[in-house]
């Protein structure tokens, strides 16, 4: 259910690359979430570079939803950069294996 890849680039670099990739596909970048970030503003203390991105294609989004309402809870699609054991891992769920 987890799509998983690893990158040689860094952190910043993979997360430039994929909003590039996201806009040049028709999606939109709607947020971008910095755990790390998010956690600390809530005096949590969380060390891992982790970033959520949350991406939508507009007419791909009213396609589905006009099939079927319930993937509502699936949108806006989510990816994920983060560094685990030293590499910088890009990862999302399958939306076919979420339906």
């Amino acid at each position: 259910m987890l799509y998983v890849k690893e990158s040689e680039s860094g952190l910043e670099d993979v997360c430039k690359r994929l909003e590039a990739a996201a806009q040049s596909n028709n999606f939109g970048v709607l947020a971008v979430h910095d755990l790390k970030e998010k956690m600390a503003a809530r005096g949590v203390s969380f060390d891992a570079a982790c970033r959520i991105f949350e991406v939508c294609n507009p007419v791909k989004a009213k396609a589905v939803l006009e099939t079927n309402m319930s993937i509502a809870n699936a949108l806006p699609c989510r990816i994920c950069v983060y560094e685990e054991h030293g590499k910088v891992k890009v990862s999302t769920l399958k939306p076919t294996k979420l339906i």
